[in-house]
């Protein structure tokens, strides 16, 4: 291939040597003619096709495994592909990691590109980032891989990264910086926070977080930040300091105005809540808090409806919002995220007040009914049993879910929060469900909602 390519080259060269002269005037340009006569016929023209026919093969053969959603097929031609590491092969691999719906095959073939130097992904790379057209699934996709790599180039995709217009690769940019703890990336994080205020939704939250844990210090103003870098660039080194929380002492970013649910705190502008309104959740707890003391105001239904409606009233005038609620059924107030308005908070809490739990527990359902909207970026789900349904076994349903959770979150990197009620309720005077026995357990729906949440870029968080 070298060789070939070489020659041609070398027939390139030959053809400019020959300007515009007139054939045969003299012995020096007849010397180049016959060169590249030479030259031509020495080298196969069938030789020079070889590596485009090559990836069209392979083009077809991975078309037939994105239809089949065959991510085995694919993983074995991804392989070849990477090893070409030609723009073509690269936008390949790119196209059937966004395709394939398997977390698996996205993350061999994240580790496989990782595994390229960067001189080789650099020039599609590069491209993909200088165009404006360019798919924000795929920079996306340049953001998780630079987040691998150590090297000064792929360091310059990163800051690229954090200036793109599109949340989801600036939400990308930030996680790969803070893995690589980014030195270079402090004043374009500084940045972020100039444009959108300390409190502008989550890529704000992720921005100054991230500050925090670079730097050990948190401020309430992007000024602040400024004065502080300014005067400190020389000395400050994030690779010498530890995560935030814990360890350091360093509260996250937990501003007062924000709206809660249960006590957490919503920070996305961009934020679906997912309720369970299973018959379970006609239950009441004994020792709840913050209640009336009757069944009814102690009932998880209605306290969930209680503290829904209030986190919706306090949203931000610019954040934008959805409520689904499910059993094994899903019922949405919208079809997708809606601006909070006045407006649409009333029309809001007329939904959820409303809803009546009754049946089973399709978790898997309402997860992929809030994946539908490609602006959420954090889902905060509510549940007080593992997935079942009127026939199925918890047990059986819920590695199902927590699978089908990392195949539609392997690129969107949605933050996941739980929330969960904590032991057994009572059934209330009269209910249709007195005496059924719950077949899910308190401990493995926290051991569930918990893994949910780390996994997936959250936290859990227990109600009493």
């Amino acid at each position: 291939m070298k060789f070939a390519a070489s020659l041609i080259s070398i027939r390139k060269a030959s053809l400019m040597g020959l300007g515009p002269v007139t054939p045969w005037s003299s012995s020096r340009v007849l010397q180049r003619f016959l060169l590249f006569i030479l030259l031509f016929l020495a080298v196969p023209t069938s030789s020079l096709a070889v590596k485009s026919d090559d990836l069209r093969r392979l083009e077809k053969l991975l078309g037939r495994a994105i239809t089949q959603q065959d991510a085995e097929a694919a993983s074995v031609i991804v392989g070849d592909l990477v090893e070409d590491a030609s723009p073509e092969a690269l936008s390949l691999v790119l196209t059937a990691m966004i395709q394939i719906e398997s977390s698996e095959f996205f993350e061999d073939s994240l580790e496989r590109l990782s595994a390229v130097d960067s001189e080789s992904l650099g020039e599609y790379f590069e491209n993909l980032l200088s165009k404006k057209k360019s798919s924000p699934d795929k920079i996306a996709l340049v953001m998780m891989v630079g987040g691998r790599l150590t090297d000064s180039r792929s360091e310059e995709w990163l800051l690229q990264g954090l200036r793109h217009p599109r949340e989801l690769v600036t939400r990308m940019a930030i996680d790969s910086v803070r893995k690589r703890r980014s030195k270079a990336a402090i004043p374009v994080l500084i940045e972020i926070l100039e444009e959108r205020g300390v409190d502008g939704g989550a890529l704000a939250f992720a921005a100054r977080n991230t500050l925090i844990s670079f730097t050990q210090r948190n401020f309430d103003t992007a000024a602040d930040w400024r004065k502080y870098w300014d005067a400190n660039r020389e000395t400050i080194d994030p690779h010498q300091l530890g995560e935030e929380d814990g360890t350091t002492g360093v509260a996250p970013v937990d501003p007062d105005s924000m709206p809660e649910f249960f006590g957490l705190k919503i920070v996305s502008t961009n934020v679906v809540f997912l309720v369970d309104i299973s018959g379970s959740m006609l239950q009441y707890d004994e020792n709840a808090k913050g209640t009336d003391g009757t069944e009814k105001g102690r009932q998880r239904i209605t306290r969930v409806q209680r503290e829904l409606s209030e986190a919706i009233m306090k949203l931000s005038k610019d954040a934008y919002f959805n409520v689904i609620a499910f059993n094994d059924r899903v019922e949405r107030f919208q079809k997708k995220l809606v601006k909070a308005k006045r407006g649409a908070k009333a029309s809001a809490l007329k939904f959820v007040n409303k809803l009546n739990a009754d049946r089973g527990t399709d978790t898997g359902l309402a997860l992929e009914a809030a994946f539908q909207d490609p602006r959420v970026d954090t889902v905060v789900l509510l549940s007080d049993g593992a997935p079942h349904t009127q026939a199925g076994e918890p047990q059986q349903l819920i590695p199902i879910v927590e699978q089908k959770l990392r195949n539609l979150n392997r690129l969107r990197k949605v933050r996941l929060y739980t929330l969960g009620f904590a032991g057994t309720g009572k059934w209330p005077t009269g209910s249709k469900y007195s005496g059924r026995q719950i077949r899910v357990n308190p401990a493995e729906l926290e051991r569930f909602l918990t893994r949910l949440a780390e996994e997936h870029g959250g936290n859990y968080r227990r109600i009493e």
